[in-house]
């Protein structure tokens, strides 16, 4: 199995060799285990700490449906859950506040250790197997999970896809908010900002464009999941007493050009007011994680910007702060100096830190998947529709 980490999809795992994570972990009592490729045949113990890091994308999927509530003990009152450690879970309130429930010792180890047939065989649903399917409610409809897609704007010079951003700088807010073209800006500079403002008197407004080419996913596919990770390295905070939220928002539009980004982008996107949000607001310069290592900042697409995802295309997606997106008067300026969130550009220096949009697209007809009807994916998996349905609250 593959390393596992907050932006990727979990990669092969086969439960019958016996190396594999899922066989050796805490059911074996004394070690949790990671297998990686490049050891084949050998597991290697690590600390709880470091397995529920690496398989987190794993546990979330679990114990935020159903079943996995049931199996984990967690009240299924409780909002969608985006972390979980072996002693805490965490759920977002909204209004850029969140709530932990904090356990004494090691609450959730010791439920998956003392639950690890029941757990190992219900995750097993949730990874991408030869021949086996896990399957999604996506609209309504039991799809298979299948393929991911990954791409990353073009270095300068650009053949389909671009990165790049533009501001407005002094005057007045309200009229640098509606203005038409960027006073500044750059498409070929190793740095980006994903969010930056400018308060008070001489107010400053920036807004950035990440474009990837996302015309190899099959149109007749279905875009499951989908996540833009950056690299940032830099953090400006500068927030008063007045708590003023600087959020990392982004929303969709259509710049001039695909390989170019100009002033006139500045106001190229679908709403001035009110646009069409593609993530939850949850990162900001307090939370922007700067130490510059790799994807150090993942924005995990909800519905909205599953949409946005063009299968023919280019996929646009543009970034602004929340106060430019939520206040339209001159009278509502922040009143902080200078906010900003720093990445790392497509024209850095190598390709390890590039914008990446991952997407997981699945075939809209799960019977057509490498010719199998549903009945035989029961007969492979030993599972029926109606067992299946339990599991994944999906209809057939």
């Amino acid at each position: 199995m593959g390393r596992i980490n907050s932006h990727q999809s979990p990669s092969v795992l086969d439960v019958r060799d016996p190396y594999s994570a899922f066989y050796q972990g805490p059911h074996h009592g004394k070690h949790w285990y990671l297998w990686h490729p490049d050891d084949i045949g050998t597991a290697r113990p690590m600390n709880e700490n470091e397995w529920f890091k690496a398989f987190q994308p794993l546990l979330l999927r679990v114990i935020n449906t159903g079943y996995g509530r049931q199996l984990m003990g967690i009240s299924p009152a409780l909002p969608l859950i985006d972390l979980i450690t072996k002693n805490t879970i965490r759920y977002p309130l909204g209004d850029g506040q969140w709530q932990s429930q904090f356990h004494m010792g090691a609450k959730w180890a010791n439920v998956i250790r003392y639950r690890w047939p029941e757990f190992k065989r219900y995750a097993r649903f949730f990874y991408d197997m030869p021949n086996f399917f896990t399957l999604l409610n996506i609209d309504g409809r039991a799809v298979p999970a299948h393929a991911t897609a990954t791409v990353y704007p073009d270095p300068h010079p650009e053949s389909t896809s671009v990165g790049g951003y533009g501001y407005v700088y002094g005057g007045y807010w309200y009229l640098n908010r509606a203005e038409s073209d960027a006073d500044g800006g750059s498409d070929t500079n190793d740095y980006w900002y994903p969010q930056w403002q400018v308060g008070d008197d001489s107010p400053g407004i920036n807004r950035a464009w990440t474009l990837f080419d996302t015309s190899s996913i099959s149109t007749g596919d279905v875009v499951s999941a989908a996540v833009i990770s950056v690299t940032g390295y830099y953090v400006n905070d500068a927030w008063d007493a007045n708590e003023e939220y600087h959020y990392v928002t982004i929303t969709g539009g259509s710049p001039a050009s695909n390989t170019a980004i100009v002033a006139a982008d500045y106001s190229a996107m679908t709403a001035l007011n009110s646009p069409t949000e593609f993530v939850t607001r949850n990162i900001n310069p307090r939370n922007f994680d700067d130490d510059d290592s790799a994807y150090n900042n993942v924005f995990t697409l909800n519905a909205n910007g599953r949409s946005a995802v063009d299968k023919d295309g280019i996929s646009k997606f543009l970034w602004r702060d929340s106060h430019d997106v939520d206040f339209p008067d001159h009278a509502d300026r922040p009143t902080t100096l200078d906010n900003n969130c720093k990445a790392r550009s497509e024209d850095y220096t190598g390709t390890s830190k590039d914008p990446k949009l991952v997407v997981t697209h699945v075939s809209s007809n799960v019977e057509k998947i490498n010719g199998l009807a549903l009945a035989d994916i029961e007969k492979f998996n030993g599972i029926t529709s109606a067992n299946a349905e339990k599991i994944n609250t999906i209809t057939f």
